[in-house]
């Protein structure tokens, strides 16, 4: 009879990664962290083979265009990442691309460079709560592409808040 080692299978675990922009967002009637949140909750469901990590990483009302990554909440698990506080495999989990960055994507796309060097991946519940890792084809243009449309998007809100104080200033000429 031929006895076979027994092998050991480490536990895979998912860390929640939201953020909202203003403290206006933080307020209960806002829905921007409840959406997260269950977003966080529909993915853990539907993958049981990743535990929940117990802390959780909130940026409440920090800008996702450099702030969060320098001195928020995303720069903390980065640090802790990159200290070894996570174990390989360890999976971020955001409700959207937006959330993690809206930064131009040649820096998203240096954070996802980070975080896969760490053998660590990224779901993204809006699109389905894929599971990104390096392996994957195309993950890179995917991301890339993602990254410039939450780039414009931001982009487009500032443009539309100058040009309603460009207004508002004028009415007082």
């Amino acid at each position: 009879m031929v006895v076979f080692p027994k092998i050991e299978v480490l536990p895979r675990y998912a860390v929640s990664y939201l953020r909202v922009s203003t403290a206006k967002q933080t307020e209960e009637s806002k829905t921007g962290i409840k959406r997260q949140e269950q977003a966080w909750d529909n993915w853990l469901a539907a993958h049981p083979e990743y535990n929940s990590w117990t802390e959780k990483f909130q940026d409440l009302g920090v800008s996702g265009r450099g702030t969060n990554l320098c001195k928020g909440a995303l720069a903390l698990f980065v640090e802790k990442a990159e200290r070894g506080e996570f174990p390989p495999k360890t999976c971020l989990v955001v409700e959207s691309i937006s959330r993690l960055t809206r930064d131009v994507p040649k820096e998203g796309l240096r954070l996802i460079i980070r975080l896969f060097d760490m053998d660590f991946s990224v779901a993204v519940c809006d699109w389905g709560g894929q599971i990104l890792t390096e392996q994957q084809d195309m993950v890179f243009m995917q991301l890339s592409g993602a990254f410039a449309m939450a780039n414009m998007e931001v982009e487009e809100k500032r443009s539309r808040i100058i040009g309603y104080h460009d207004e508002k200033l004028a009415r007082f000429k």
